[in-house]
């Protein structure tokens, strides 16, 4: 078993050198890189952190790690570092977002991209597709997402019509400036479902549109995830009950709980949608060079259907698929997402306690983990055991179909017995590579921990 392609953070490289770094995942057994997006950035700081603005350097980047969710110590606005050819977006209205004057400055992409090759390792460029604006620039004149209750979500929807148009210019411009590089990684190609909010999203314009192309009744789609959200605002004891005692299969008691054949259709819809950019996807990747390698990325199995991700089909797409293994308290993480929807449900509900908000997200999610304690402190606050995530692992598994390919991200931020633990559950699982991210707190136990992995 081995690991191919972790991501190579862009602030590793500034404090160790480019070389040493990858000398260091070399030793580890890391066979290849994801680099990217390929993006330069400018950081303001909240007033709260008493730094001074300037510009966003490796201490910044390594102490946002550190920050739980809800918490926005700094605001980063990401550029590309090359210079978009305006010929490739003639044809659609998007355009990548401006950048500053760089002044010549050098392109790191470029330069880790050759010396990578060098030491023979794989690269894949990372791109970007439903663009979360707290962190990146989504493209200008970008269609954004409104939750079912008309408000503006944070995200570029990827059912604006020309967005299949600008991510093939967008891929083919990358391309022509990296030429070296082995393949794509599409990330956040989504629906995000992070908060509950979210979940109740996206009905916009450009989905009215898209849900008439593919027959969908639109209004009544709108009107379902409505009366859903609001019964969430509004649990009663029996509505508890009802999902306690609903079948187990993944999003059953969610259905069961909507009470109409409008949700699953609005998420057949969120479904059908992607699989089209998918499918664009994977035709402009072979079109710019057969031999490129797409990796497509997805939240875990549990909740990658609310975000429009069927696993069932995606391995139809992607030579690899990289589901999100991620256990942290952050946005991105499982803690970090079970702790917001458990808040908000408990704030809408008062009399909600945390126990059967818990077992309301388990019968809705099948999570294994949601039956660790009684209270949320309880539930997250110890180390996930192996048993735990082994469960998850196989249900990636399961939902995708074929072993080989998959290959799930993990990552370093965490304590190093729950990493023990992740990687002897993918062991356990048989998968054969994994992602790593966040080399900057990769410590020499954690290093160790991967080479033991790499090795087995």
């Amino acid at each position: 078993m081995w690991i191919d392609t972790p991501l190579f953070d862009r602030s590793a490289v500034g404090l160790e050198g480019i070389d040493r770094v990858l000398d260091i995942l070399v030793d580890a057994g890391i066979r290849g890189i994801v680099l990217g997006p390929p993006w330069a950035a400018e950081v303001t700081e909240t007033p709260e952190q008493g730094r001074p603005h300037g510009p966003f350097t490796d201490k910044v980047f390594r102490e946002s790690l550190r920050v739980h969710i809800g918490a926005k110590p700094i605001y980063a606005r990401w550029f590309h570092a090359f210079k978009p050819d305006e010929r490739l977006y003639r044809f659609t209205r998007l355009k990548p977002y401006k950048a500053p004057d760089r002044g010549g400055k050098p392109d790191i992409f470029k330069q880790i991209l050759k010396s990578s090759k060098e030491k023979g390792l794989s690269v894949l460029l990372l791109v970007e597709g439903a663009t979360p604006t707290v962190f990146l620039n989504p493209p200008e004149g970008s269609v954004m997402m409104e939750d079912v209750l008309g408000n503006e979500m944070g995200y570029n929807c990827p059912n604006d019509p020309e967005f299949p148009e600008y991510m093939e210019a967008y891929m083919r411009d990358s391309y022509q400036n990296y030429p070296e590089i082995d393949g794509f990684m599409i990330d956040h190609l989504e629906f995000p479902s992070y908060t509950i909010s979210e979940i109740f999203a996206c009905f916009c314009e450009a989905c009215r549109q898209k849900a008439s192309a593919l027959g969908y009744p639109f209004e009544e789609l709108k009107s379902g995830a409505r009366r859903t959200y609001k019964r969430l605002a509004y649990l009663t004891p029996d509505d508890i009950v009802a999902i306690s005692t609903a079948r187990s299969g993944i999003l059953d008691s969610f259905a069961a709980f909507a009470s109409d054949r409008e949700l699953s259709d609005w998420i057949s819809f969120k479904v059908e949608s992607l699989n089209a950019l998918f499918e664009t996807m994977r035709a402009c990747t072979k079109d710019i060079d057969p031999r490129l390698e797409l990796d497509i990325d997805c939240v875990t199995a549990s909740f990658a259907l609310l975000s429009g991700v069927d696993l069932r089909k995606l391995h139809r797409y992607a030579d690899f698929v990289n589901p999100k293994l991620y256990t942290t308290p952050d946005f991105w993480g499982w803690r970090g997402r079970i702790t917001e929807y458990l808040k908000t449900l408990t704030k809408l509900n008062p009399r909600l306690s945390e126990q059967a908000t818990l077992r309301l997200l388990h019968r809705i999610f099948g999570m294994e983990l949601l039956l660790g304690g009684r209270t949320l402190e309880e539930t997250l606050g110890a180390k996930f055991p192996q048993r735990v995530l082994s469960s998850e692992a196989q249900k990636n598994l399961a939902f995708l179909g074929d072993m080989a390919k998959l290959r799930p991200w993990i990552r370093l931020d965490i304590e190093v017995e729950e990493l023990d633990n992740l990687l002897r559950a993918l062991t356990e699982t048989d998968v054969e590579g994994v992602l790593v991210r966040s080399y900057e707190v990769a410590t020499e136990e954690k290093l160790n921990a991967i080479r033991r992995f790499t090795t087995a």
